[in-house]
C-alpha cells in the first residue's frame, strides 16, 4: 500500500477506503502518509444481488450517516440492472434530504 500512496500523493490524487474485510487499513495508511482519504460508510448494495428489502435499510443507513456526520459515502459494487434501477428510484428522496458532492469534496 505504501507505494499505491506515495504514487497517489505524487499525482496529487485522493484514495477511498471501500472497507470490505474488518482488516482493511487504507484509511489510515493513506491519513499517515497524507493522502487525502475517504472512508465508505454504507455499501448500497453488495457484489451479489440482494433484495429490495436489503437495499431500502442501506439506503436509510445512509440517510442516517449523512444527517449525523454531515456527509455520508456510498459504494456499490455492482452496475446491475437492479442497482441503477434502484439508485434512480430513490435519488429524488436523497436530493431531497442532502447534496450530492464529488468524493473529492469530502476526502481528509
Amino acid at each position: 500500500m505504501a507505494l499505491l500512496f506515495r504514487e497517489l500523493k505524487k499525482r496529487h490524487l485522493f484514495f477511498v477506503d471501500s472497507r470490505t474485510t474488518p482488516l482493511n487499513r487504507g484509511y489510515e495508511g493513506g491519513a499517515d502518509m497524507k493522502v487525502p482519504v475517504a472512508s465508505r460508510s454504507v455499501f448500497l448494495l453488495d457484489h451479489e444481488l440482494v433484495s429490495g428489502r436489503h437495499e431500502g435499510c442501506q439506503w436509510n443507513d445512509l440517510l442516517a450517516m449523512s444527517r449525523e456526520q454531515g456527509y455520508a459515502v456510498a459504494i456499490a459494487h455492482s452496475a446491475s440492472g437492479q442497482t441503477l434501477v434502484f439508485s434512480e428510484e430513490h435519488l429524488r428522496d436523497l436530493i431531497s434530504e442532502a447534496a450530492l458532492v464529488r468524493v473529492s469534496d469530502i476526502v481528509r
